[in-house]
C-alpha cells in the first residue's frame, strides 16, 4: 500500500529503479541477469531490479486469476509484494545443473511462473477463512451443515 503523502506504488516505484539500471543489463537473457545475481558484484542488485521487472505483469495476472477481479488495491499490494517475494527465491534456489541446450530458454520462466502461483495460492490459503481447516467446531458450525445418521 501506498503512504498517504506518498503518490508512488510498489510496481512504479520497481519500474523507476529499473529505468536508472545499466542498459547492459536490459538486453541480457534471464539465466544471464540470474548469473550477475548470485555473483554478488556490483550490478546484481540492478540484475535482481530488472528480473523482477520483467514479470510484474505475470504477477498481476496470476493475482486476478487466484483472488478475482474484485480486491482492492491494498491487496494488490500485498500480492506484489508475495510475487516478489517468489522471484527473490526462485533467483536464490535457481539450480544451473538442470540448464542444457534444449531448455536453455525457457527453464528458469518456468521455475519463476511455479514459484508465484505457489506463493499466491498460499497466500490465498493463509487469509481465506473457507479454506481454512483449523478452525474447529464452531467454525464448521456455521459453515457446513451435519447430518445425523
Amino acid at each position: 500500500m501506498q503512504h498517504i503523502k506518498s503518490n508512488t506504488t510498489y510496481a512504479r516505484a520497481l519500474k523507476k529503479a529499473c529505468l536508472n539500471a545499466p542498459k547492459t543489463l536490459l538486453n541480457l537473457s534471464d539465466l544471464n541477469l540470474v548469473k550477475i545475481a548470485l555473483e554478488g558484484k556490483s550490478h546484481s542488485e540492478h540484475a535482481k531490479i530488472v528480473i523482477i521487472n520483467r514479470y510484474i505483469p505475470k504477477i498481476f495476472k496470476e493475482s486476478k486469476k487466484i483472488f478475482g477481479f474484485n480486491f482492492q488495491k491494498e491487496a494488490v499490494e500485498d500480492n506484489l509484494q508475495a510475487g516478489i517475494k517468489a522471484i527473490l527465491v526462485s533467483i536464490k534456489d535457481f539450480d544451473f545443473k538442470k540448464v542444457n541446450s534444449k531448455n536453455q530458454n525457457g527453464i528458469f520462466t518456468q521455475f519463476v511462473c511455479f514459484n508465484i502461483n505457489k506463493y499466491l495460492n498460499r497466500k490465498k490459503i493463509k487469509y481465506d477463512p473457507l479454506l481454512k481447516t483449523n478452525h474447529g467446531p464452531e467454525f464448521k458450525k456455521v459453515f457446513y451443515k451435519y447430518y445425523n445418521g
